[in-house]
């Protein structure tokens, strides 16, 4: 309980965080490596906004499937976290839930094409960004 709230607390001042502090001219120059990190992780840059860590979690997700399905052979990620319940109790299922269980543990064609188009519109992004500078 006390780590849902923690984690709860931290989220909250993170949002905060993000608002109360206005957004400020950089002043350096990037590194020269900084290129190369936007170029690998999606939603690393700039060009992305606000929407840069959305899509940073979605790839850490996507390619931590694809780890775990080709190295360890397990079909899903968030699966070795989820019971269940139909197979060990007997549980009916009703159909309506099947739609959440398809959000949370995409299909293999989901699994390999996400990261593959996200890396080619970060690609894009980066490349036509560098471009203009």
């Amino acid at each position: 309980m006390w780590l849902l709230v923690a984690t709860t607390l931290v989220m909250v001042f993170s949002i905060a965080l993000l608002f109360l502090f206005p957004q400020r001219a950089v002043t350096q120059r990037e590194e020269k490596l900084q290129f190369l990190w936007e170029l690998l992780a999606p939603g690393t840059s700039p060009c992305w906004g606000v929407v840069g860590g959305f899509i940073l979690v979605a790839w850490i997700y996507f390619v931590a499937q694809e780890y775990y399905f080709y190295k360890r052979e397990l079909p899903h990620l968030v699966a070795v976290g989820l019971p269940s319940i139909t197979s060990y109790y007997g549980v009916p299922v009703p159909s309506r839930t099947f739609g959440v269980f398809k959000f949370i543990l995409p299909s293999r064609a989901w699994r390999d094409l996400v990261p593959a188009v996200l890396f080619l519109v970060n690609l894009v992004l980066v490349l036509r960004r560098r471009r203009a500078t």
